[in-house]
């Protein structure tokens, strides 16, 4: 089976499959390219683009997902950590966690902020 579209996009869904699949040769067979000349699309800054692109997708969902759950996440850590019959050990990890993502989650906002700055002030000198 040829694959149809232009080379672009043919590159671009090659690398998303590459993606999916783990690999050029299964990818190939996937989108119907020819796995040599896959391998030459694969070294094209197209298709790493399109491979960086389809990671970062990937990524977002993830976060989305995790995100969704991180509410009943700390909730479950809460009641670990309130819970007197659960031993001591096990109470002092959940709070543990609880701390950790606080400290994770700050530095995280505090990286955002000073790199929205960095941005609007490289915008501002570009105009």
């Amino acid at each position: 089976m040829a694959a149809r579209g232009t080379q672009d996009e043919k590159t671009a869904r090659l690398a998303v499959a590459a993606f999916e699949t783990g690999s050029i040769r299964d990818a190939a067979t996937v989108t119907g390219i020819p796995e040599r000349t896959a391998r030459r699309y694969a070294a094209s800054d197209t298709f790493k683009t399109a491979l960086a692109d389809a990671r970062r997708a990937a990524l977002e969902r993830t976060v989305s997902r995790l995100q969704a759950s991180g509410v009943r996440a700390a909730d479950t850590l809460a009641a670990i950590m309130d819970d007197a019959d659960i031993p001591p050990g096990v109470r002092v990890r959940a709070a543990l966690g609880v701390l950790t993502a606080l400290v994770s989650m700050a530095q995280f906002a505090d990286l955002e902020a000073r790199i929205c700055a960095m941005e609007e002030r490289i915008h501002e000198e570009k105009y």
